[in-house]
């Protein structure tokens, strides 16, 4: 397993575990698309900020799903 992916994991278990209920700033398509397409840098930001790593497309993938396919 490559090490992006091994710290992409670790992030959002640790978000999971610490996650809040505050509102996160961008929208759950917005962060996905993050997942998908963003540096390991940027989804930490959006993560620090509140992204909400638990919400789901209405097909049941989660932003970890997006982020170990396309990284």
């Amino acid at each position: 397993m490559s090490q992006k992916i091994v710290k992409v994991l670790l992030i959002f278990s640790l978000a999971l575990c610490f996650s809040s209920s505050a509102a996160a700033k961008m929208s759950s398509k917005e962060f996905m698309l993050l997942c998908e397409q963003g540096t390991l840098a940027q989804v930490e930001g959006a993560l620090k900020a509140g992204a909400d790593v638990s919400e789901t497309t209405k097909d049941g993938y989660a932003p970890l799903h997006f982020a170990a396919w396309k990284n």
